[in-house]
């Protein structure tokens, strides 16, 4: 059975319930473990500091969770800029806002050695900030949904995408909208009084109710076409 603990009030899961301090702040992506203090909290005694071969028995009565924090800043480099954080999680877009970088046109690489790691999907992650950690902020890729219908690749996930609604394209940053959205976007309003289809390659053509999702990810999609209802019928 997996035991739980707390570090800086993120959930880990370790197999052993005697874990030694280095154990813990590694377990949290803390490394090295030296540049840490490492704290635990047990009921109402405060914080007491835990040494890195000190071992902690995660049974014992009353654990609240551990706390770290650096011994220094932190140096986090992005896109050959430096600047010093003291805080050591940070999601993605946190980290672009710090260095004022428009999060709706970029997202966030990690860079390690020979690796990258990209965050287009996953901004709410939450990033264990090293010394000396790199980053490089990529822009968003728009897609044309129409001009990718005949295409047999998979539309991507994580980018902007232009839709075409009528004879006017669009460039949202969602990869998922309502029709009620969709309509509103085109400055259909009221919405109710509209009625939204959907056509795909080959011709094939779905209306779209006001609260239906469309994902604009999902292949075939070639625009969008908008219908003016009659009173009697918009208001059924």
């Amino acid at each position: 059975m997996m035991e739980k603990f707390k570090l800086n009030n993120e959930l880990f899961e370790v197999a052993n319930t005697k874990i030694t301090g280095e154990e813990i702040l590694t377990k949290g992506n803390l490394i090295p473990a030296s540049d840490y203090e490492l704290l635990i909290k047990v009921n109402e005694k405060g914080f007491e500091p835990v040494q890195l071969d000190e071992i902690v028995d995660l049974k014992t009565p009353g654990i609240e969770g551990f706390f770290a924090k650096p011994y220094k800043k932190l140096l986090v480099t992005l896109d050959g800029k430096p600047m010093y954080f003291e805080e050591f999680y940070k999601t993605p877009n946190e980290i672009l806002k710090a260095f004022n970088i428009d999060t709706s046109n970029y997202f966030l690489i990690q860079i390690k050695g020979d690796i990258e790691i990209g965050y287009a999907n996953d901004k709410d992650h939450k990033i264990a900030l090293t010394n000396n950690i790199k980053f490089i902020s990529c822009e968003i890729e728009i897609i044309d949904i129409e001009d990718h219908c005949n295409s047999d690749y998979d539309i991507p996930k994580g980018c902007k995408y232009k839709i075409k609604i009528d004879r006017e394209k669009y460039i949202v940053n969602v990869e998922c909208m309502t029709g009620r959205e969709i309509l509103a976007l085109a400055n259909k309003v009221p919405v109710e009084r509209f009625q939204l289809n959907q056509k795909f390659k080959g011709g094939r053509v779905k209306r779209i109710q006001l609260d239906d999702n469309v994902d604009f990810t999902v292949k075939g999609i070639e625009r969008f076409m908008t219908l003016p209802l009659d009173q009697t019928e918009g208001s059924k």
